[in-house]
């Protein structure tokens, strides 16, 4: 929650016009953000102090998240309503829009690397419907927070106007988040001048204080975990970067001055200029603060999404000219009272001793792959107030998606003796060693195992339980298809023993991981996707096919690591026989593993290189599926494939064999098949179905999302199955 002091103080500013807000209808975009959440608590303490009989509409991704975020006000009838939706997709809007607070957008340096285009795509299309929305209902005011950064890299000395040209490198992939910001800000300019939509713009400078995440990557938020902990703060680069910062209150009163007192079309700097300072001062203000030291480690600023060198002094007279001013601090160092606050007032909205910690145990390497990407959205999702995760593996594969991990709020245990994995005695001993010794020191409330080896299973939750964990949660991913034996039987019977709860993504799973008789015991936590994201798209279609060289082709598609269980050995065999009966085929395979290089060799010798594309790893999968005219999954034992859900969201016919849980199928045009049939009839299967038309496979993602497999219920699932196995 957001302090009270500090509502009271940002209802208190006298030089706001407060009146102009009485019975008016305020949305508010980004609402469970960092200065979404100031805003919207101030200004419903400002209906019920001020009698104002205002009303505060709150766009939220997630209405559940966003319900926990404002329950105090949804408890106390406050004039709160949460509208599902995203800027890019608005939700129908009942009723008048008086004012329009935008604040949605990507935030975290790493994404403007990592995903340029989502970012680009959030700030441009996003303000673009805002404004549309903005023209539709006549609003009386419109502000769009925009960003220091569209100034691009001002001299160093110089103070910064509004009215200075701004200077960015478009070439520069990070340049997606203050590209799109300044395009943002021209369409506010357009949509003023040519259909009169009061629309503003505020260019805020860094801005923190009480409700920052406790996992927020920012530098400042890195800062303040330092402090925290006790631990010397690590700088990657010289820390010669300059800036200002400003608290969130008076960044949500300079916010409100230029809604309420500012012009059309008009620019506002907000900053509280006694906080300029480079980031190696600011490192040295915050360590001798709190008795801590200060390293230099520099390496490549890319790989932690860090701006180029940057001097940004913003010149904020023109706002200052509207009677606003930085104010909340009254004495002191201004710097360290943000610091302060922030970590005063629960770094995150309570004390961390009130989430609860989450240990997610994953016995392989940090990878792009299914469970992975599982593991990534649960700490997403969930990660916050409440919860706190630590994830314990073996190793890490892909240095960027550990980066997501990171930026999502998760610790990464994954070295010493983990490195070498499970593959002998030795290392499956020191494995559950350092296991026990982590539980023991770190304490967690609760042990989350995700692997369907029954074995490591058992010894996980074994280990767990003797080091004094309650909740130990076994879930189990897979199903595979084998006789039971002694050993089986034993391990399931530990499992039960040693686990507070089951949970498993089919019931297949589930009855592998606790035995056909004990099935009904496990939860089912259904694998979810992020539907919208694997929506078909016709211009990735394009893109890709022209890409690849495939515009005629018939292009049959598989997603999957390389491991003997995805039965490629018999995709290839397939699409050989599809190859001798239609010149034109193709075949797309998107993974790696293990035996890739064997089917690359496979492939060669059946005089197939020049018709299979091996596309690798990739964290583009959803433009590859909107490629593909059919998908295919021969897999011999599975628990509940995630590419099965995306492929069905990207309106693909399928063909999966049977080994596959029914619990896939959620389209009609998805086809189990029987392996027993032979490559020969599975290629005369697939020559059978007819690809889907574009207009066919537009609307797919929402059949997926109605059947409850978007990843906005992974938060649900996973509250009841935390919930159920703390009992």
């Amino acid at each position: 929650m957001i302090p009270e002091n500090d509502c009271a103080y940002i209802c208190a500013a006298d030089f706001l016009p407060w009146d102009a807000l009485r019975g008016k209808a305020i949305l508010i975009t980004g609402a469970t953000g960092l200065i979404g959440r100031t805003l919207t608590a101030a200004l419903l303490y400002a209906d019920k102090t001020r009698k104002l009989d205002l009303s505060v509409l709150a766009l939220v991704r997630d209405k559940t998240r966003a319900g926990e975020i404002f329950s105090e006000h949804l408890e106390s009838k406050s004039p709160l309503y949460l509208l599902e939706g995203t800027v890019e997709r608005l939700p129908d809007i009942e009723g008048p829009v008086d004012y329009i607070l935008h604040g949605a957008a990507q935030t975290e340096s790493s994404a403007f690397v990592r995903q340029p285009v989502e970012t680009a795509k959030t700030a441009v299309l996003g303000t673009l419907q805002l404004l549309e929305l903005a023209r539709q209902k006549h609003t009386a005011g419109f502000v769009y927070l925009s960003s220091m950064e569209v100034y691009g890299h001002p001299a160093r000395g110089h103070r910064v106007k509004e009215t200075d040209e701004c200077a960015l490198r478009p070439g520069e992939v990070r340049s997606s988040y203050p590209v799109s910001k300044l395009q943002g800000e021209n369409l506010c300019c357009a949509y003023a001048s040519e259909y009169g939509v009061p629309a503003r713009i505020i260019r805020l400078t860094q801005t923190f204080g009480p409700g920052v995440r406790p996992e927020d990557p920012r530098i400042f938020a890195e800062f303040g975990r330092c402090a925290r902990d006790g631990r010397d703060i690590v700088l990657h680069t010289r820390g010669r970067t300059e800036r200002s910062y400003l608290y969130t209150a008076d960044a949500a009163t300079a916010i409100l001055t230029v809604l309420l007192k500012g012009k059309n079309g008009q620019a506002y700097n907000a900053a509280d200029g006694r906080t300029y300072c480079s980031v190696a001062q600011m490192a040295q203000k915050v360590a001798a603060a709190y008795g801590i030291g200060v390293r230099f480690q520099p390496e490549d600023g890319q790989k932690y999404g860090y701006g180029s060198l940057l001097y940004m002094d913003l010149d904020t007279s023109r706002l200052q000219a509207l009677g606003w001013s930085a104010g909340s601090c009254k004495g002191g160092d201004p710097l360290l009272y943000l610091y302060e606050r922030m970590m005063r007032d629960g770094f995150g909205g309570g004390k961390s001793a009130d989430r609860k910690k989450i240990l997610l145990v994953f016995p392989f390497p940090i990878l792009r792959a299914g469970i992975q990407m599982f593991l990534l959205e649960l700490v997403r999702s969930l990660s916050g107030e409440k919860y706190s995760f630590t994830l314990y593996c073996t190793g890490v594969a892909d240095a960027a998606l550990e980066g997501e991990f990171k930026a999502a709020g998760a610790k990464i245990v994954a070295d010493g003796p983990l490195i070498s994995g499970l593959g002998g005695q030795k290392d499956r001993s020191l494995f559950f060693r350092y296991l026990y010794k982590l539980c023991r020191e770190e304490k967690f409330d609760i042990a989350h195992i995700h692997t369907s080896n029954l074995r490591v299973q058992a010894e996980s939750l074994l280990t767990a339980r003797c080091a004094g964990i309650k909740c130990r949660i076994a879930h189990s991913h897979f199903a595979p298809q084998e006789e039971g034996h002694f050993r089986t039987a034993f391990f399931r019977t530990l499992i039960q023993s040693c686990a507070t709860g089951i949970a498993a993504c089919s019931g297949w799973a589930a009855a592998y991981m606790c035995g056909a008789k004990h099935a009904d015991r496990a939860m089912i936590f259904t694998n979810c996707i992020n539907t919208e994201y694997f929506a078909f798209s016709a211009k990735h279609r394009a893109g890709c096919r022209e890409r690849l060289g495939l515009t005629d082709a018939l292009v049959l598609g598989h997603v999957g690591s390389f491991v003997d269980y995805k039965n490629h050995v018999f995709l290839i065999e397939v699409f050989y026989a599809v190859c001798r009966k239609n010149q034109r085929a193709r075949l797309l395979l998107v993974g790696e593993g293990d035996r890739l290089d064997q089917i690359k060799d496979m492939a060669a010798a059946c005089g197939l290189s020049d018709k299979v594309f091996f596309i690798g790893a990739s964290d583009k999968v959803n433009e590859y599926l909107c490629a593909m005219d059919l998908f295919v999954l021969p897999s011999l034992a599975e628990g509940l494939p995630f590419v099965s859900l995306e492929a069905q969201a990207s309106g693909l016919r399928c063909l999966v064999s049977d080994r596959v849980p029914p619990e896939a199928k959620i389209r009609e045009d998805f086809t189990f098949f029987p392996l027993e049939l032979g490559a020969e009839a599975w290629a005369d299967k697939l020559l059978s179905m007819r690809p889907e038309k574009d207009e066919g496979r537009r609307n797919a993602w929402q059949a997926v999302r109605d059947a409850g497999r978007d990843i906005r219920e992974v938060s649900r699932y996973a509250k009841d199955l935390y919930a159920a196995g703390c009992r």
